[in-house]
């Protein structure tokens, strides 16, 4: 008896059903009846059966076609064709190798050029033409190419081809991107990324690693007392006392000039989040910038706060007040509670508690796609606020979402991890690498004062260097594998002079970046009297660093680790590597780089001997000359801005101009003397730093005692 299967209102009501169309019940309640069809594994087989047997013949249509086609069409002679299109790529190739940095002087490196473009000169060979046939219904193209340069000699023939017709035939023109094609570029960006994102990372990491508690001085009042104190006075007017304390604090942290406030449009945080001076302390928005402002490494806080070895006590108060507040109004939508879970979650960030930055932040993200809803027809001051407060989620939310993807990425768990991007794209999260983005959440309003508006300016230029430092690393040349890293470097530091010199005048110094700092003094670029604002140091600063960590990706540490570089890379040219003895002859660290790279180039052992040839350098390359007298003035210039503008001073940029110097001492490469003073004057600076930073009780890593085991390690005594 064949069986039936009721409609879906049956079935879903438990009813008997006739399986008519439409069954009676339907018909009488005059509903919509809905028969649904669930195919068995097997019928699914025999359907996709069916739609491969009907591409099948329209393949062999289409073959048929093309072939008579071929014999009807009369080809032009392939001699005059190849030697056209060979002296064209040659013309190409030639002009295009004038614009990278090779020596002229070196008859290896002539005749290594002359043999890289042997395959472009014409030849007048035809005994291997290229045939088109047909074997077991499928098209065969039959070539005489043996290597990948004779590959890449005939893909610049026919791009070069591809340039005097009007139009590109559409088999070429659906192969996709010129981003896929660039199978050696890709690899060599991710390769080089890969790295610098690392360094980058490893920055952040030192930045934000809880310290081992401050001892408490015995002159300190106990903790009780000093909550006592704080929020429960017993003079005769406590909340006016506890109210002004925080309206003093709050004044101080917007004065400040690291501007660290520009998370916030100022005018329009005061006059729609702000409460009158007596009931301060009833703003959630208000005191969670207190915390911010009490976890801040400011002297401004410090001069401010009545117990500066107390200071995260004090966060921790204006923290938990916050949290009271804002739990009473959990799910109001409105821009003060947005605003609370933002600095909420950035407080959390600054106090290295990721799990709940994250929890603020996730609230912050869901309450502002249903803010932005309401925000249709507001004035200019809220938007500029919500705005501002939506890029400063960006900064909160950012470091869970790199490390989900580093798990996604490098952990190989796409299963496991595959709906965050969905998840991501359905509650329209921004990208944390979309410059565009950030640009357009950053710009200046006509309430911002002057200062603020440089400032802002500043940060939009900064974020375009960024982008287009991405875009430069991204779109390196691939056809010179061996020389990339010196094509690359020079790509970059053309980049970044033009860049400083394209700034306003108002936003550099007067003189050009690169040729002043190889003078070897800081005497003629420093300014002699004090500038008016920190903004011209912080973009020459921004260039060094820039600069420093490019370097820092591609300088090997010591001489003897250049050198098992080289011997790797010759065993590897021989074809004799066994990962097993690169293991016991370089350790299980080599063998696991080994492993990445032949996995990534897919055994080229031509393009890995590449890589470890030119991925690392020593000071001899054009990168470690160019780099070593930027480290030197980076010093300077931290110099001049501790002392002048301490709340600037960048503890990562310190870090870079460190590891770049001891470096070059390993090396034995620039004066001795000169590296060593400036060592010396870099670790007194992270010491200024560290100290301070553990009096605000940040959340720093203790890493002088690896600094000063560096510096004994390479000249062999103690640092004082």
């Amino acid at each position: 008896m064949k069986k039936h299967r009721p409609c879906d209102g049956c079935r879903e009501q438990k009813r008997r059903c006739t399986y008519e169309d439409p069954c009676r019940r339907c018909h009488k309640l005059n509903l919509e009846c809905i028969y649904t069809t669930i195919f068995t594994p097997g019928d699914e087989e025999y359907i996709q059966q069916l739609h491969l047997l009907e591409q099948l013949g329209l393949l062999q249509k289409q073959a048929l076609s093309l072939e008579e086609d071929l014999k009807n069409t009369r080809l032009a002679s392939v001699s005059n064709y190849a030697i056209a299109t060979g002296s064209t790529s040659l013309n190409t190739a030639s002009s295009s190798s004038l614009s990278l940095p090779l020596p002229t002087t070196s008859c290896h490196n002539e005749t290594r050029l002359v043999k890289r473009h042997a395959p472009l000169l014409p030849t007048t060979n035809t005994d291997n033409a290229w045939s088109l046939t047909f074997e077991n219904g499928n098209m065969v193209i039959r070539t005489d190419i043996k290597t990948h340069t004779e590959l890449l000699a005939y893909l610049v023939n026919t791009l070069t081809t591809l340039e005097l017709n009007d139009q590109i035939p559409w088999s070429l023109g659906n192969a996709g991107t010129p981003r896929d094609g660039k199978k050696l570029a890709n690899e060599l960006y991710m390769f080089l990324w890969k790295r610098y994102s690392i360094s980058r990372h490893q920055l952040i990491a030192q930045d934000r690693s809880p310290p081992p508690p401050p001892p408490q001085p015995s002159s300190l009042p106990p903790r009780k007392q000093l909550v006592h104190t704080l929020i429960n006075d017993n003079n005769d007017t406590p909340t006016a006392i506890t109210s002004l304390f925080t309206w003093k604090l709050l004044q101080a942290y917007l004065y400040c000039q690291h501007l660290h406030h520009l998370s916030i449009h100022v005018p329009s945080f005061l006059s729609l989040l702000v409460r009158p001076p007596s009931d301060v302390m009833h703003s959630p928005a208000v005191l969670a910038l207190c915390a911010i402002a009490c976890a801040t490494a400011c002297h401004h806080m410090a001069h401010l706060l009545p117990h500066v070895h107390d200071t995260t006590f004090y966060a921790d108060c204006y923290f938990s007040q916050a949290r009271t507040l804002v739990m009473d109004s959990f799910d109001d939508v409105s821009l003060e509670t947005f605003a609370t879970y933002v600095l909420l979650g950035f407080y959390e960030l600054l106090m290295h508690r990721p799990e709940s930055s994250h929890y603020y932040g996730d609230l912050a993200e869901r309450m502002g796609i249903l803010l932005a809803d309401e925000n249709d027809g507001q004035c200019d001051a809220h938007q500029a606020l919500f705005d501002r407060l939506k890029l400063q989620l960006i900064k909160v939310i950012s470091p869970h979402h790199h490390t989900r993807h580093r798990l996604f990425v490098i952990g190989g768990q796409r299963r496991r991890h595959h709906h965050l991007s969905d998840r991501q794209r359905l509650r329209g999260g921004p990208s944390m690498d979309d410059y565009q983005i950030k640009t357009a959440l950053m710009y200046p309003v006509d309430d911002d004062s002057p200062r603020e508006t440089r400032h802002i300016h500043l940060t939009r230029f900064i974020t375009a260097l960024h982008k287009s430092g991405r875009q430069v690393v991204y779109n390196g040349p691939s056809y010179t594998d061996a020389n990339y890293l010196g094509v690359l470097t020079h790509m970059f530091e053309m980049l970044l002079r033009n860049w400083y010199l394209d700034l306003p005048a108002s936003y550099r110094l007067d003189s050009k970046v690169m040729d002043v700092f190889f003078a070897g003094s800081s005497a003629s670029w420093l300014p002699t009297t004090k500038p008016p604002d920190a903004v011209p140091l912080l973009t020459t600063l921004t260039v060094l660093n820039e600069f420093l960590m490019m370097a820092r990706t591609h300088l090997c540490d010591t001489p003897e680790d250049l050198a098992t570089r080289h011997q790797v890379a010759a065993l590897w040219a021989t074809g004799d590597l066994d990962l097993d003895d690169v293991g016991v002859r370089w350790g299980d660290q080599w063998r696991s780089r080994m492993a990445k790279l032949k996995d990534v180039c897919d055994n080229d052992a031509e393009a890995v001997a590449s890589l470890l040839d030119s991925g690392y350098v020593g000071f001899d390359s054009a990168v470690g000359r160019t780099a070593l007298p930027l480290a030197l003035c980076a010093v300077s210039l931290l110099q001049y801005l501790a002392r002048h503008h301490p709340c600037q001073y960048d503890q990562r940029v310190a870090l870079n101009a460190w590891d770049v110097l001891l470096r070059a001492a390993r090396f034995g490469y620039g004066d001795q003397d000169q590296i060593h003073v400036h060592l010396l004057c870099c670790l007194a600076l992270v010491r200024d730093e560290q100290r301070k930073r553990s009096l605000f009780s940040m959340s720093t890593v203790n890493y002088i005692d690896r600094l000063e085991k560096d510096y004994d390690s390479v000249f062999g005594k103690a640092v004082v």
